[in-house]
């Protein structure tokens, strides 16, 4: 999921910070930011829940221009 690091960052949210309140490990969500695996539906919906965004914002990517000055 492209957009999903970006998103987060964009939240201020660290990897165990989000991984915990989508109940699952920090391995498993950095598995997700670089492409290895994917999520079960369940975890995507949460994600746009928490992040407040759209689905194709978590696969496609975003804008550089929600990331804060000093990730982007």
């Amino acid at each position: 999921m492209k957009g999903l690091k970006a998103l987060r960052l964009a939240a201020g949210l660290k990897q165990k910070e989000l991984a915990e309140r989508l109940g699952v490990t920090q391995a498993a969500l950095a598995h997700w930011e670089v492409g290895d695996r994917m999520p079960k539906l369940e975890h995507v919906l949460k994600c746009k829940e928490i992040l407040g965004c759209t689905y194709a914002d978590l696969i496609d990517g975003v804008s550089e221009d929600i990331l804060p000055e000093e990730e982007a």
